[in-house]
């Protein structure tokens, strides 16, 4: 795909559909009438830098708004929606089922209330991510100006429809870990509350908590740091939608953040509570559920360090 394909591409693609095709032609009979015949790559690349910003072209074609989402932000939209919305509706009844659980929330109507609950959090979700996108489409801001980076648009920056595979970043991670992020997040705070061992008492489940309250405490700074940081690297990933040499160095860091927090987390024995530890005794001993707690810790400490080399491996092999 040549230059001016790619220019071609990254301009329409953000137009309707209806006007994709006749705005195609003008834009390559435009550029054809600025160009000698048999231009060099510096003669092209000079006739597109004079056409301007793709995505600026792409705005004045389409020309006054009339629709709430326009399609310069319309994919983007989808993306957050596609994390913020499952990052709801599967923490709201979690929480509800929880204070079930525990005798918190009593009545006949509970599975209708974490309907509710579902309905009610997705349409606020749903409502306050559109309206600021709708404002964004109407707000001219910095950011927009090469898709949410502030910085002029260059060659590089030109899209096209289908990177190569090994370049090509995708959706499903990208997306799967910032929901990851923000669900590990929940359940160090918001949930952390309803971890541990469950007994049935008269007024409901009787919950012997499974962390060391103030030693948790302590960690949730830097589990949501980690959990910042993923969000971050992840999202610009799904903007760029390629692996660039900065994107990969990112998401090396991105993955040793990550880890470091996972190894210290897992291998802090005072993290699970005494409590805890005796409430379980009933089922397990004490001494042997503290050693199988260990062990386990081990054998993720080790999996999560080999995964991370060959994470790593993998995106320097890509990177050259």
């Amino acid at each position: 795909m040549t230059l001016i394909d790619k220019y071609v591409y990254t301009t329409v693609r953000r137009l309707p559909e209806k006007m994709r095709e006749e705005v195609e032609a003008e834009l390559r009979a435009n550029i054809a009438e600025m160009l000698p015949d048999n231009p060099s790559e510096e003669e092209v690349k000079e006739a597109l830098k004079a056409m301007g910003n793709p995505v600026t072209l792409a705005e004045r074609y389409r020309g006054e708004a009339r629709y709430l989402i326009g399609p310069a932000v319309f994919e983007f939209y989808l993306l957050v929606l596609k994390i913020v919305l499952p990052v709801v509706c599967i923490a709201l009844p979690f929480v509800t089922l929880m204070q079930i659980l525990t005798g918190e929330l009593e009545g006949e109507f509970v599975f209708g209330k974490m309907l509710s609950d579902i309905f009610s959090g997705g349409f606020s979700a749903f409502t306050w991510v559109t309206v600021i996108f709708a404002i964004l489409e109407r707000v001219k801001f910095q950011g927009k100006e090469w898709p949410y980076t502030g910085k002029e648009w260059t060659f590089d920056d030109l899209e096209q429809p289908k990177e190569p595979g090994k370049k090509r970043v995708g959706y499903a991670d990208p997306v799967a870990d910032i929901v990851f992020a923000v669900v590990g997040v929940l359940l160090v705070t918001v949930c952390a509350k309803y971890l541990g061992w469950y007994d049935k008492g008269a007024d409901g489940y009787v919950i012997t908590p499974l962390f060391n309250e103030a030693r948790l405490a302590g960690y949730i700074p830097f589990v949501a740091l980690s959990a910042a940081v993923t969000c971050a690297v992840r999202t610009a990933q799904l903007i760029w939608q390629k692996w660039t040499p900065l994107l990969t160095g990112l998401e090396i860091f991105r993955r040793a953040v990550s880890l470091c927090v996972f190894l210290f987390f897992v291998n802090d024995a005072a993290l699970i509570s005494a409590d805890f530890l005796n409430a379980a005794a009933v089922a397990v001993p004490a001494e042997t559920l503290a050693r199988s707690i260990s062990a386990t810790a081990k054998g993720l400490s080790v999996l999560a360090v080999t995964g991370f080399v060959f994470e790593v491996i993998k995106h320097l092999k890509r990177a050259k």
